[in-house]
């Protein structure tokens, strides 16, 4: 039962801290230079992700196509924007499961 009263509270901390953020910052803009930094952070997180869930925690390179389907996508994001890159990755996939 504990488990799940820190889970509530966790909840409810984080539910306030993005309602009073949108409360208080809401009709405001967000400054230009601002926004053109935060364009590159949902790829910078997905790509700490992946990096994260590709290591295998010893230090070494993973020996794993993993690595480079993320490195086309990574190269197919700056050219072909978000649609492109998911493509050049399921291409990827597909190529590299025909190989294997």
């Amino acid at each position: 039962m504990s488990g799940f009263l820190v889970l509530a509270v966790t909840g409810a901390l984080f539910y306030g801290q993005r309602a009073s953020f949108i409360a208080g910052a809401g009709n405001r803009r967000i400054p230009p230079a601002w926004e053109r930094r935060l364009d590159h952070a949902r790829p910078a997180v997905l790509g700490a992700l992946l990096v994260s869930v590709m290591a295998p925690g010893d230090g070494a390179l993973p020996d794993s196509p993993a690595l480079v389907v993320a490195a086309v996508a990574f190269l197919a994001a700056g050219r072909f924007g978000l649609l492109g890159t998911v493509v050049a990755g399921m291409v990827t996939v597909v190529a590299l499961a025909g190989v294997s």
